[in-house]
C-alpha cells in the first residue's frame, strides 16, 4: 500500500512539469533573403545565417553552453542535478517527493544555434529556438557581412525578441552587393608602375573627434601596373599608391629581376596631400576604375642649425648633445617618429638628417632641459640652413579644489594639457600629463615644452570639471598659451552636482524607435570629454547619468557610423533637427525628441 500510494505521488508530481510545458514551447523564425535595391528582388542563394542568442538588455552575446562556462548546479537529496528557478522533484525526509522551484537565478548561458543557408528561392527557416532576443548575422561571397535591420557599415543590426512558441516569419533580408575598384598604376616615365603597394582608405572619427582613415582593403601592382579590390563595402573612399613615412608596407620582390623600386605616396587622382584627393563612391554592385600616376620616389636631406638662448657647454659654446627627430602623422591618427641619433655635430651645432621621404613633419629637437620644434614640409628639393631653437621647458603647478561638497570626493588620477596649433589639437605634439594627484588636490605638471594648449581632465563618475584657471584666468573652453614669461598656477574646480538625462525617441507617427544611439553634444563643440551617448530600448528609451551641466543639443540617427557626429559635412546638415537641451546642476530631465531619418 506504502510503495502503491507512493507511485501516485510521484505520478501526480512529475505530471506538474508536463502541464507547465507551455511557456518552454519551441519558437522559429522563417524568412527570405534577396539582393537589395532591385525593383524586383533577387534570392540570394546559399547565404548563411548564423543566429546568437544575447542579452536582452544589454544585446551582449551570452556565452555558449559548454565554451569557456557551466551553469550553476543543485543537488538535491537524491543527487539528481537540476538548474536553479526551474521545477525539480526532491524527496524529503519522510521520503516522499515534492515539487520543488530551487532559489537563484536562471543560468546566464545558452545552448549553440546552428547556423542556416538559403534555399534556391532565398528562403530560410530557424527552428527550435528558445524564448529570449537574438541577433541574426547574414554572409555569402560577393555581399556585405550584415547583421539583420543593419543600415551602416560598420553599425548595429535589430534585435529579434522571440516569446515561447512564436512563429515569426515573413521575414526580408535584404543583403547588400559589395563593390570592386581597380585600376592601372603608371610612373613618371609613363612606364607601368610595378609592386606599388595601395591602400583602400576609409575616412572615420575617434573618440576625440579626431578625422582618421582606416585601411579598408590592400592591393599591389602586378607587371602591368594593375591593381583590384574586391568585395568592397559601398560607401566613401580614398585610394593612395606608394610608399612614405606614415604608410604600411607589405609583400616582398617579386622575383630576383625587381629592381627594388620605390614610389611616392601619391592619392587618386595624382596628389600627396589627402585633402586635395578626391573621394570615390563605390556603390553596390559597382566596378570603378581609378587610374593615377606614381612617381618613382626620391629621398631628401634637411640640414641647418640649433640654437639655444643660454648655451652653457661645450668648448665653442655650443649645446653639447641634441636628439634630433622626425614626427609624421599615421593615416590612422597617431604619431609616428624618426630619431637620428648621429645628426648633430656639437663642434658646430650644425646637424644633417639624410634620406628622408616627402611629406609633412615636426622637426624635434631635445637636449633636456631644453626643447624645441619646426614644422615643415619636404616637396621635391632638399631644405637647407633650417634653424631650430630651443628653449628651456616649464614645470606648471597646480591643484585641484571640491565645490559644492560636504562629503570626501576622490580627486580625478590626473589631468592632461593637449597641445595645440592655431587653436587645432596638434596630434604630432606629446600630450603633458601631470603626476599623480596627492591627497590634497596638488599635482604638477613638468617637461612642459613653450606653446599653446587645452585642459583635458578625464571623466568621474561623481564629479565633473567646473572651472579651470592659469594665471587667474579661465580657460577650460579655450586654448591658452605657456612660456617661461607667463608661467603661473593651475587651479582646477570640480563639482559633484552632475545632471541626469531620460528620455525616448520616436518616429514621425511618434512610434518608439529601438536600438538607435541617442547622441547628446556641447554646445562647445570642442570639449569632447563631455558628450554622451545611450542606446534606446526595446521602448524607445534611453538614460544618461553623469552629465556635465551645461547648454547640449540631443540628436538621434537612424542610421549613423561610429562617431560620425563628428562629421562637420553631418552636423551641417542635421543641425536644425536636435533638440536644444539645458543641464543643470544636479537636475534631473525628461525629453522626447524625433529620430534623423537614414540613408
Amino acid at each position: 500500500m506504502y510503495l502503491y500510494a507512493r507511485a501516485i505521488v510521484v505520478s501526480i508530481c512529475l505530471s506538474l512539469p508536463l502541464a507547465a510545458q507551455a511557456p518552454y514551447l519551441k519558437a522559429r523564425i522563417e524568412g527570405v533573403v534577396v539582393q537589395a535595391g532591385d525593383v524586383a528582388p533577387q534570392p540570394v542563394v546559399g547565404a548563411r545565417i548564423t543566429i546568437t542568442k544575447v542579452n536582452g538588455a544589454t544585446g551582449a552575446n551570452l556565452p555558449i553552453l559548454g565554451v569557456g562556462s557551466s551553469p550553476s548546479v543543485a543537488e538535491s537529496t537524491s543527487s539528481t542535478a537540476s538548474f536553479p528557478g526551474m521545477p525539480t522533484v526532491v524527496y524529503g525526509a519522510d521520503g516522499l517527493p515534492r515539487l520543488q522551484t530551487l532559489p537563484g537565478p536562471a543560468p546566464q548561458t545558452t545552448l549553440p544555434v546552428p547556423s542556416v543557408t538559403t534555399e534556391r528561392d532565398g528562403k530560410f527557416i530557424i527552428p527550435d529556438l528558445e524564448e529570449g532576443t537574438y541577433r541574426l548575422l547574414i554572409t555569402q561571397t560577393g555581399y556585405v557581412r550584415q547583421e539583420f535591420g543593419q543600415r551602416v557599415f560598420p553599425g548595429q543590426g535589430t534585435l529579434i525578441h522571440l516569446t515561447a512558441g512564436q512563429v515569426l516569419n515573413n521575414l526580408a533580408i535584404r543583403l547588400t552587393p559589395t563593390g570592386n575598384v581597380g585600376g592601372r598604376i603608371t610612373d613618371n616615365n609613363g612606364q607601368p608602375a610595378v609592386g606599388v603597394n595601395l591602400q583602400l582608405l576609409k575616412t572615420t572619427y575617434n573618440a576625440n573627434g579626431q578625422r582618421i582613415f582606416q585601411n579598408a582593403g590592400v592591393a599591389r601592382t602586378n607587371d602591368r601596373g594593375d591593381y583590384r579590390f574586391f568585395w568592397v563595402t559601398p560607401g566613401r573612399y580614398y585610394v593612395a599608391g606608394g610608399s612614405a613615412a606614415a604608410t604600411f608596407t607589405f609583400g616582398g620582390s617579386t622575383g630576383p629581376n625587381d629592381p627594388g623600386d620605390s614610389y611616392l605616396l601619391t592619392y587618386y587622382p595624382g596628389v600627396t596631400d589627402i585633402n586635395r584627393a578626391a573621394p570615390i563612391d563605390v556603390k553596390p554592385g559597382s566596378e570603378l576604375a581609378a587610374d593615377f600616376v606614381t612617381p618613382k620616389q626620391r629621398l631628401y636631406t634637411i640640414s641647418g642649425k640649433v640654437m639655444a638662448p643660454n648655451p652653457t657647454t661645450g668648448a665653442n659654446g655650443q649645446i653639447p648633445a641634441v636628439t634630433l627627430s622626425l614626427a609624421f602623422r599615421l593615416l590612422t591618427g597617431g604619431a609616428g617618429v624618426f630619431t637620428m641619433f648621429q645628426a648633430y655635430d656639437p663642434a658646430t651645432g650644425t646637424f644633417v638628417m639624410r634620406n628622408v621621404l616627402p611629406g609633412s613633419y615636426f622637426l624635434q629637437a631635445a637636449t633636456p632641459p631644453f626643447y624645441g620644434r619646426v614644422p615643415l614640409e619636404v616637396l621635391n628639393s632638399d631644405i637647407e640652413g633650417l634653424v631650430v631653437a630651443v628653449d628651456s621647458s616649464l614645470i606648471i603647478n597646480g591643484r585641484f579644489t571640491i565645490e559644492n561638497s560636504d562629503t570626501p570626493l576622490s580627486f580625478p588620477p590626473f589631468i592632461a594639457m593637449r597641445p595645440m596649433t592655431n587653436g587645432r589639437p596638434d596630434y604630432l605634439a606629446i600630450q603633458q600629463r601631470s603626476s599623480d594627484v596627492t591627497a590634497d588636490g596638488s599635482f604638477t605638471i613638468s617637461n612642459v615644452i613653450p606653446g599653446q594648449y587645452r585642459v583635458v581632465v578625464p571623466s568621474g563618475q561623481n564629479y565633473y570639471v567646473k572651472e579651470v584657471r592659469y594665471n587667474r584666468v579661465d580657460v577650460l573652453n579655450s586654448p591658452f598659451d605657456v612660456s617661461a614669461r607667463n608661467l603661473g598656477t593651475m587651479e582646477v574646480v570640480i563639482d559633484r552636482n552632475l545632471g541626469q538625462i531620460d528620455g525616448s525617441i520616436v518616429d514621425d507617427r511618434g512610434q518608439p524607435v529601438s536600438g538607435v544611439q541617442a547622441v547628446l553634444i556641447p554646445d562647445a563643440r570642442d570639449r569632447t570629454e563631455v558628450y554622451r551617448t545611450a542606446t534606446t530600448d526595446q521602448g524607445g528609451r534611453f538614460s544618461m547619468r553623469n552629465i556635465t551641466p551645461g547648454d547640449y543639443k540631443l540628436f538621434a540617427w537612424e542610421a549613423m557610423d561610429n562617431y560620425g557626429y563628428f562629421d562637420p559635412e553631418v552636423m551641417r546638415s542635421s543641425e536644425n533637427l536636435g533638440r536644444s537641451v539645458r543641464v543643470a546642476e544636479s537636475s534631473a530631465i525628461t525629453v522626447e525628441t524625433k529620430v534623423i531619418p537614414g540613408p
